[in-house]
């Protein structure tokens, strides 16, 4: 096994790469663990990150908490978002606003955010051959 398929881009997992969704809407998503998540973790008090453990954290509290935390370092922008019909323009106030209202979507963002291949340096590599 050649590990060499571990290697990331570390400028594509801080400054995120560009994902597409249905139609013509994409979300930009940075890794997760990135320098700006590191940050915003170490910011959240010890007696916060002791509920999370525990689960004893309220479910309000802890869905507001992840949202904010994956507006301000995972979801860095969007294009050609809607909500019940209406245009969005990409803020972290809005995008926070949106994780919170939709699971799913904050469920997906997180699964991208994760997403080894969508930072690999394979394709970096790949798209520099093109």
């Amino acid at each position: 096994m050649d590990l060499k398929q571990f290697a990331t881009n570390e400028q594509l997992e801080n400054e995120g790469v560009w994902e597409d969704l249905d139609g013509d809407a994409r979300v930009k998503v940075a890794r997760l663990g990135n320098k700006r998540f590191q940050q915003k973790w170490k910011m959240i008090p010890r007696a916060i990150k002791r509920r999370i453990d525990n689960g004893t954290l309220s479910d309000k509290k802890d869905t507001e908490l992840f949202s904010e935390l994956i507006a301000e370092t995972l979801l860095l922008d969007w294009e050609n978002l809607t909500d019940e019909g209406v245009l969005l323009e990409y803020s972290k106030e809005t995008a926070k606003k949106i994780l919170i209202k939709y699971k799913e979507f904050r469920s997906l963002i997180w699964e991208l955010a994760n997403d080894i291949k969508l930072f690999s340096e394979q394709i970096v590599e790949d798209d520099a051959k093109n």
